[in-house]
């Protein structure tokens, strides 16, 4: 009796899925968000965790994209998910995660000039308006935020009937922020924020040549 051999079937090979994100051409068109896109990734995946508890492993660089994207537009997170083949609670955890990074290189990015440097900064503003002696340009902006609760929750109540913080920040003559105070609630005005915060010693102390230059 003759039997026949056959070679066993080797087990079919299951490629990974690929994570598509579709993101418009419009979302990207200004400068800003260009050198954003392009330097980001650079300074920031080595910060940001691959998700492996379960699934399919998301990798630095897509989440990465998926919070810029969120943060750029504002969209609903459902959609952005959508668009992204992800889950809506993952896209707030990598919006989450991504932020968590960049908050970890603040330090090394956003730098008030030493003392000494002040008539290189000077000299850029005074190229742009003629205006001599700024070192900064200072202004506020209120973050929307939930409500933070007990205790004195109201104090973060803004006149808009929502919860936020209010944030002043200095830049420079490249828009770049120099110094942030971000720890106060929306009642705070900007005039006791500014002057309760360590620049505005440093100011007043002599430390600096030139001034910040900011609206009433």
């Amino acid at each position: 009796m003759k039997m026949k051999v056959t070679n066993r079937e080797s087990a079919p090979v299951t490629q990974k899925p690929t994570v598509t994100l579709l993101i418009s051409t419009m979302e990207f068109q200004s400068p800003i968000a260009r050198r954003s896109y392009t330097t980001l990734p650079n300074i920031s995946l080595s910060c940001i965790q691959e998700q492996s508890d379960r699934g399919i492993p998301i990798p630095p660089g897509l989440q990465l994209l998926v919070a810029m994207r969120y943060m750029a537009t504002g969209n609903f997170q459902l959609t952005l998910g959508d668009c992204s083949d992800m889950s809506q609670p993952n896209v707030s955890k990598y919006v989450r995660n991504v932020s968590a990074a960049i908050a970890t290189l603040a330090p090394d990015y956003i730098k008030f000039p030493f003392p000494g440097r002040e008539e290189e900064f000077m000299q850029e503003f005074a190229s742009i308006a003629g205006m001599p002696g700024v070192i900064g340009c200072i202004d506020g902006t209120h973050i929307l935020i939930r409500s933070p609760g007990e205790p004195n929750p109201e104090l973060y109540r803004c006149r808009k009937n929502f919860f936020s913080i209010n944030v002043m920040a200095v830049c420079d003559a490249h828009m770049k922020f120099t110094n942030l105070f971000v720890n106060w609630p929306d009642s705070a005005q900007d005039l006791r924020i500014f002057t309760m915060s360590r620049l505005c010693e440093s100011l007043q102390a002599g430390e600096y040549r030139g001034f910040i230059l900011g609206d009433s």
